[in-house]
């Protein structure tokens, strides 16, 4: 048992690096590598402490603006379609933040941890990424037989799309290794990032595009935003508009052959296809018969009438599921009582980390600006805000992205960022 209890952090580091890539094998994967991470840091001597210490945190403004937005969550399970999966969707929400927030903690106390996170957040992504590409071009039985479905040689295109969505979050950190770790690792790291962009160019990812897009975008600002970086700024600026303008272009000539029911849309369809914005323009309506609390979380898919088949469309409903916007999503469920502190709250967090940036030129808090981004912009065109694989992504993510400043303060870089 003693050799379990001192080993338990260094198997609590792999698991978690191991966790998000490991989507790829599906949902339950990355749960169970979350799990075992949680039981090996339950495991380890100082298993409060990281929690206390982590919560400490909720005593700052930004933890005030949290706690206030899940206040203004609770009024709209009163009304709510389905009280129980509402107040499910907001207290499995909160103890993602809470337990995530203990793991950054552990960092925080046991900075050597993070080189074992990366390098298996590294050694995964190179792995996960060389099959997915495998499984979209030559071999298309690989996916369905690592997921346990048998031989089936059909096209896994669109069963990839949550993996490739991965690539808004993980392209920043691996970026971050790249400058940071010694070559071989280095070299992992880019050919972790060629992978996720060939993975989500293959899946036609276009809600992973928007995220890239608004990650460099972001970046860009940021840079612009300094006096004593503007010369960084340029070609950031200019990468970031000609990554624009390719995408656009590439759309308009892929995309112009598509059509819709009508023609009277708010963006063209090459652009935005119309099952989107007619999910959209649908929610909206809902949103004007309860603006103030909503519907209920997690509920938008369960009031009178959306489960309509949309015009166009062969079988697909007004919203199924969900609206594929988390902003109309949560506005649609929560109103403007539970948006308003929401949008706060991420207000509040990019602008932390932008003065962190302005203050110290930290790398680390570029890494931050782009996986923000990257989660946000890609938000608004795909999954639920309520999707727990995709919450828990993005926070396991931001928590480990949070750390980078401790390895920054303690281990010399044997590389520089030019």
């Amino acid at each position: 048992m003693s050799i379990l209890i001192s080993a338990a952090p260094r198997l609590f580091a792999v698991f978690l690096g191991l966790a998000v890539p490991s989507l790829f094998f599906g949902r339950v994967v990355l749960a169970v590598m979350l799990g075992l991470a949680l039981i090996c840091l339950l495991l380890s001597e100082d298993r409060f402490d990281h929690w206390r210490r982590g919560l400490k945190h909720l005593h700052t403004p930004l933890g005030y603006l949290i706690l206030l937005t899940f206040a203004g969550w609770l009024p709209n399970v009163l009304v709510s379609l389905d009280p129980l999966r509402s107040i499910e969707a907001a207290v499995r929400t909160f103890l993602i933040i809470s337990v995530l927030t203990g793991v950054w903690s552990a960092f925080d106390t046991k900075k050597k941890l993070l080189d074992i996170t990366l390098k298996a957040l590294v050694v995964m992504s190179v792995l996960t990424t060389v099959l997915a590409i495998l499984s979209m071009t030559v071999w298309p039985e690989l996916f369905r037989v690592l997921k346990l479905r048998g031989v089936q040689s059909m096209h896994v295109y669109s069963e990839m799309k949550p993996f490739a969505a991965l690539s808004a979050l993980l392209i920043p950190i691996l970026f971050w290794t790249i400058f940071r770790f010694p070559p071989k690792w280095s070299l992992l790291g880019g050919l972790a990032i060629v992978g996720f962009l060939a993975v989500v160019w293959l899946s036609y990812n276009r809600a992973a595009m928007a995220g890239i897009i608004g990650a460099v975008l972001c970046l860009s600002a940021t840079f612009a935003s300094q006096r004593r970086s503007l010369k960084r700024a340029v070609p950031i600026i200019v990468i970031a508009v000609v990554l624009v303008v390719v995408t656009v272009i590439w759309l308009k000539t892929t995309r112009s052959v598509i059509r819709g029911p009508h023609d009277d849309w708010m963006m063209p369809i090459w652009l935005i296809d119309f099952q989107r914005q007619a999910m959209w323009l649908y929610t909206w309506e809902l949103i004007k018969q309860s603006p103030w609390i909503g519907w209920g979380i997690n509920t938008i898919n369960l009031v009178p009438g959306t489960g309509a088949i949309m015009p166009g469309t062969a079988a697909l409903q007004m919203i199924p599921g969900h609206p594929h916007n988390w902003l109309i999503e949560v506005w649609a469920e929560t109103g403007v009582v539970g948006l308003l502190p929401l949008m706060m709250a991420i207000g509040v967090s990019f602008f932390r980390v932008l003065q962190r940036y302005r203050t110290h030129t930290a790398a680390s808090a570029l890494v931050l600006i782009a996986v923000y981004a990257g989660y946000w912009a890609s938000g608004l065109f795909n999954f639920s805000f309520w999707s727990v694989w995709w919450q828990c992504s993005f926070f396991l993510i931001v928590a480990i992205s949070l750390s980078l400043d401790n390895k920054e303060e303690t281990d010399p870089p044997p590389q520089s960022i030019p």
